[in-house]
């Protein structure tokens, strides 16, 4: 095809991009930037294929709300040529403001990663200059990304249980983790979507594929980037920047990295400097803390980049113990308590059946319904 950027995928196989601003999107040095950002964070280091970026799963959820699309237009769904360029790219951009190791910088900076889609859409120039060649599209773009309520359809669309993002990070998850589980078919999901009294919903022949889909939910969650060993890198990387703070504060910090300045002096940061920031320079900035004066930062950052059999220890608690232990010190211990959203359903999938009802879809699949719920499990880490 003349003139389309044609994309290989594991997924998807072949991602066939013809449209000029979606392409120059692509080409964007912050979109580019995605290459260096691993989507699972830490995941890799119990499981080493798991090593895919934001930038191909950023290309996947764009594939997904395009397939969509086409389906809910096969079943009379209208769209207008302006919904369909905003939904489009949405779905591209909407990881664009992910910093280093996936959502443990979140915790570390405390600013959510959606924050910085937003500036990034607005401030930098090479992404707005091509987002304003449209009237509008650019507030548009952002109203669905703050989910705003302004493009309803187009939210329920890309941030769903059944979403065009969350169908492609569970199958690309699964895909690189090589975890033991059935896939589902991409193809049999999107195919029984409907919208249907302002929902998305299934028709029952796709009820298969969403009970695959959970099944992989659980298994990514308990398996890859919710594994207590996979946590413990996570909660390395808190310790250590706690530390770094509280050293620079007391100007004890040796080996300052500039790039960082914002988040230990506490100022605004700059959208130039944090696009600089990707997994490897955070990994470099941690090695040569790994050789500091710092006996406590010196031994966090050496089992950061550790193996996970010389990381940090962790014991799994029960309530009884919750209640006894005591965190002495806030630099080399935390607990944690696991967020079940990430490993059972919730609620939010409907299926409609054959009379036209619409129902929760755990009334049509057992399945599904034992997956439902889920205690949570605390843990506490501690250097050992």
């Amino acid at each position: 095809m003349e003139g389309a950027n044609m994309i290989l995928d594991p997924v998807h196989e072949n991602i066939i991009i013809t449209d000029n601003v979606i392409n120059d999107l692509i080409q964007a040095s912050a979109f580019q930037r995605l290459k260096g950002l691993k989507q699972q964070g830490n995941t890799y280091f119990l499981l080493s294929n798991t090593t895919h970026n934001r930038y191909s799963h950023s290309l996947g959820v764009y594939e997904n709300m395009r397939k969509m699309i086409n389906q809910l237009t096969k079943n009379d769904m209208l769209f207008t040529d302006n919904e369909i360029e905003i939904a489009l790219i949405s779905a591209l951009m909407h990881d664009i403001g992910h910093g280093p190791y996936s959502h443990c910088f979140e915790h570390i900076t405390d600013i959510h990663h959606e924050k910085w889609t937003v500036r990034i859409i607005r401030e930098n120039a090479e992404i707005s200059s091509i987002l304003s060649g449209s009237t509008g599209l650019l507030e548009a773009v952002i109203a669905v990304i703050e989910r705003t309520g302004e493009y309803p359809l187009i939210e329920e669309l890309l941030f769903s249980q059944i979403g065009a993002d969350k169908l492609d990070y569970h199958l690309r998850d699964l895909y690189f983790s090589e975890i033991s589980q059935e896939p589902y078919s991409l193809e049999g999901l999107i195919g029984g979507l409907h919208f249907h009294s302002g929902k998305l919903v299934l028709d029952s022949n796709a009820i298969q594929e969403v009970e695959k889909f959970i099944l992989i939910k659980r298994k990514l969650f308990e398996q890859g980037f919710n594994h207590p060993d996979v946590i413990g890198k996570d909660v390395l990387l808190k310790l250590l920047f706690r530390r770094a703070k509280y050293l620079f504060e007391h100007k004890e910090l040796d080996k300052f990295p500039a790039i960082l300045t914002s988040l230990f002096v506490g100022e605004y940061w700059t959208l130039d400097n944090y696009l600089q920031l990707n997994d490897q320079v955070i990994f470099n900035i941690v090695q040569d803390w790994s050789e500091n004066r710092d006996l406590v930062m010196s031994e966090l950052s050496n089992k950061y980049i550790s193996s996970i059999e010389a990381s940090i220890k962790w014991i799994e608690l029960n309530d009884d113990l919750v209640e006894h232990i005591k965190l002495t010190d806030p630099y080399t211990s935390q607990l944690f308590t696991q967020d079940e959203k990430y490993v059972c359903y919730r609620a939010g999938i409907y299926v409609l059946d054959k009379s036209g009802r619409l129902v929760d879809i755990c009334e049509k699949s057992q399945t599904i319904k034992q997956h439902s719920t889920y205690k949570p499990k605390k843990y506490f880490y501690y250097l050992g």
